[in-house]
């Protein structure tokens, strides 16, 4: 299932969501407009890691946000993808 998961489509696809939702960098400082660079210079590397269990997410970005309703939210923005 990971495989799949991996596959470069589901990243990109995934990509474009988090860019049409207007994503926000995580604790990493990576912005997701640096994001195709890093990935294209990283994938294969990266895509290993995680298949072999040596890849270890990071902290994930604590942010609250507001709701139409006057009340606010927590929101967790992970990191882009970087070690």
């Amino acid at each position: 299932m990971l495989e799949e998961i991996l596959d470069i489509r589901n990243v990109q696809r995934a990509f474009r969501q988090v860019t049409a939702n207007k994503g926000a960098g995580g604790t990493d400082g990576m912005q997701t407009d640096e994001l195709p660079d890093y990935l294209n210079a990283n994938w294969q590397t990266l895509r290993s890691d995680i298949l072999e269990g040596n890849y270890r997410p990071h902290a994930v970005r604590k942010v609250e946000i507001s709701k139409s309703d006057g009340g606010r939210r927590m929101l967790g923005i992970p990191l882009s993808l970087t070690d």
